[in-house]
């Protein structure tokens, strides 16, 4: 127990001092506020963006919906807002800020944040439509006809009589819709970083990969040439064990020869003292 306390005390001012270091010394923080700042941008301009695309394909459809003769343009209106809808809602929005950005303006030297706020202003558009057409549909029909029968226009009716209590009822589900598009952003940037991680670790792997199969090819490479020289090194010890040997025999005899001698001058010198 005693040691551990001052081990944490050595933690908790590690952890301060590095702390001080990187967001108040090197002023990281401000990164952090940067950040905060382009978030709340690309969310306040592409809500008031999906906002007003929103209410145009709302009211385009409720007006196909609500009216008995229907030309030709009304009828190509409400098909253009119903691919718009089918495509936007039924596709990623990684997917759609990525065409936005390297396809459409791929050629064109532009900042990233109007493409941000481009790309998903018209994916809230999609959802904002159908909130303020469920909004819309609240209203009595009734109070429409009311509105025509006084001698209001069809936009008349719509501007002061139907749109009024239709954006009291849709007020909590755009609110809601502004916060999910905050957090979708933070969800892609995540994504896009974690992509990113995975391709540096994917890079590190195969690194690391051909990294071993250099060190695999050194070790065999040294591996043969060690194998190699010491089947040479034995090669030479048996063949210098070869020469010695054969050395050898040839100085047997002349050893035998000069015992000989050696055996007949003792035996000479016996002689001559007897």
């Amino acid at each position: 127990m005693q040691d551990l306390m001052p081990a944490m005390q050595d933690l908790w001012q590690n952890l301060v001092k590095q702390f001080t270091a990187t967001f108040i010394t090197e002023q990281r923080y401000m990164l952090f506020l940067n950040g905060l700042k382009t978030t709340l941008t690309i969310t306040f301009c592409a809500a008031l963006l999906g906002i007003v695309l929103g209410f145009l394909i709302a009211y385009c459809r409720t007006t196909y919906e609500r009216t008995l003769r229907r030309g030709p343009l009304l009828k190509f209106l409400n098909f253009l807002c119903n691919v718009y809808l089918t495509v936007i809602r039924g596709t990623p929005t990684m997917i759609q800020v990525l065409i936005m950005y390297f396809v459409i303006f791929g050629s064109v030297k532009i900042d990233k944040v109007p493409v941000a706020v481009l790309a998903f202003g018209m994916n809230s558009g999609a959802y904002v439509a159908e909130i303020f057409r469920a909004g819309i549909l609240a209203v009595d029909k009734g109070q429409t006809e009311a509105a025509r029968s006084l001698g209001l226009s069809g936009w008349q009716s719509m501007r002061l009589v139907v749109l009024p209590q239709a954006i009291k009822n849709v007020l909590p589900a755009l609110a809601n819709e502004v916060v999910t598009m905050a957090s979708k952003q933070a969800q892609e940037i995540l994504d896009n970083a974690t992509i990113e991680a995975n391709e540096l670790k994917s890079q590190a792997m195969q690194y690391m990969d051909d990294m071993l199969a250099h060190l695999e090819n050194i070790i065999s490479a040294s591996t043969q040439q060690a194998s190699s020289n010491y089947d040479t090194l034995i090669g030479n010890l048996n063949q210098y064990r070869d020469i010695i040997q054969s050395n050898r025999s040839e100085l047997h005899p002349v050893d035998e020869d000069l015992e000989g001698i050696d055996n007949a001058d003792e035996a000479s010198d016996d002689l001559n003292v007897m």
